[in-house]
C-alpha cells in the first residue's frame, strides 16, 4: 500500500491537532509536516516534496491561495487542497483559476478529509458540496466531488 504524504498549513492549533488524529486512523495516509504559517509551510515544501498540501486559505501574513501558488512553484507534483472554516466566493474562485486539485470546508466530516486526500492525490478535483453550492463560484464545468463519478 502507498503511503501518501501530507503537509498540513493552517494556523489553529486544534485543527492542525485533530486532523493530524483523524489522519492518524487510516495506514495509506501520513501526516507529514505541519506549519502555522505560509512561509513555515514553503519551507517544508521545499524540504519534503510532500504528495498532498491542505493550505487554510486565511493564513496570517500570507493568504492560502498565494501559498498554494507558490507551492505550484516549489514543488509541482504536489496536489492542493484549500480548506477553511469560512471560504467567500473570491478565495474559490482565485484557488480555482490556479488550478488547485480541491477545496473542503473545516466543516466537512471528517472522513471526507481522507478521501479528499486519497482522490486528490489520484489526480481527481475535488470540492465539498458547500463550496459547489455557492451561487457566485464562477466553475467552467460542474466538477465531482468524493463519491461521484465524473
Amino acid at each position: 500500500m502507498e503511503m501518501i504524504r501530507v503537509l498540513l498549513i493552517d494556523d489553529q492549533e486544534i485543527f492542525r491537532l485533530g486532523l493530524r488524529i483523524v489522519l492518524s486512523r487510516y495506514q495509506d495516509l501520513s501526516l507529514d509536516c505541519e506549519a502555522e504559517d505560509g512561509p513555515t509551510g514553503l519551507t517544508l515544501v521545499a524540504e519534503r516534496k510532500p504528495d498532498v498540501a491542505i493550505v487554510d486559505v486565511w493564513l496570517p501574513g500570507m493568504d492560502g491561495v498565494e501559498v498554494a501558488e507558490r507551492i505550484r512553484e516549489i514543488s509541482p507534483q504536489t496536489r492542493i487542497i484549500l480548506v477553511s472554516g469560512c471560504f467567500d466566493d473570491a478565495a474559490i474562485n482565485r484557488g480555482i483559476e490556479l488550478g488547485v486539485d480541491g477545496i473542503i470546508t473545516k466543516t466537512d466530516p471528517p472522513t471526507e478529509f481522507a478521501n479528499f486526500i486519497r482522490e486528490v492525490h489520484r489526480g481527481e478535483f475535488c470540492c465539498s458540496p458547500t463550496v459547489l453550492e455557492s451561487p457566485l463560484v464562477r466553475l467552467a464545468a460542474p466538477l465531482p466531488h468524493v463519491g461521484e463519478t465524473p
